[in-house]
């Protein structure tokens, strides 16, 4: 087998359930899609592993109970989360959330990056824009009735 200098640098397989039983291999998908899930939301990633593994413990166990899940399959897990997320998480954790602070040059995207909540009523508020304009033209004011 030729040497791989990489070879260090990569991440080992998914932590699995088996394959044995449709039991696991169902589990065995839920941990692959939770765990591609984490890849896409760095935010709840750093998030998981800055709480800690005891509190991972807990709140894997209580939200996966249905899938029977054994603590040594649970830490694994986690310890494949710390890997994603790299070095010193903390401070990354601190560094995306001070990024999450809109600038004033994002505009209309601004309030997506404040809270869920604006963004929502932003979304609301700009379909029934729409809508009022799809009535017709109308002026100004009506349009402010509207809302």
């Amino acid at each position: 087998m030729a040497y791989d200098p990489f070879a260090s640098s990569r991440l080992p397989d998914l932590p699995n359930a088996g394959y044995a039983t449709k039991r696991e291999k169902a589990v065995s998908d839920m941990i692959m899609q939770f765990i591609r899930t984490m890849e896409r939301d760095r935010i709840g990633l750093l998030d998981i592993v800055c709480s800690g593994r005891a509190k991972w413990r807990k709140v894997c166990s209580t939200a996966m109970r249905g899938a029977r899940m054994e603590t040594e399959l649970i830490d694994a897990i986690y310890d494949y989360l710390a890997l994603l997320a790299g070095p010193e998480p903390m401070t990354q954790l601190g560094n995306l959330l001070h990024m999450q602070q809109a600038p004033p040059w994002l505009g209309d995207n601004a309030v997506a990056y404040v809270s869920p909540q604006a963004a929502e009523a932003r979304v609301r508020d700009s379909l029934g824009f729409t809508e009022a304009i799809r009535l017709g033209n109308r002026s100004l004011s009506e349009l402010k009735r509207l809302k």
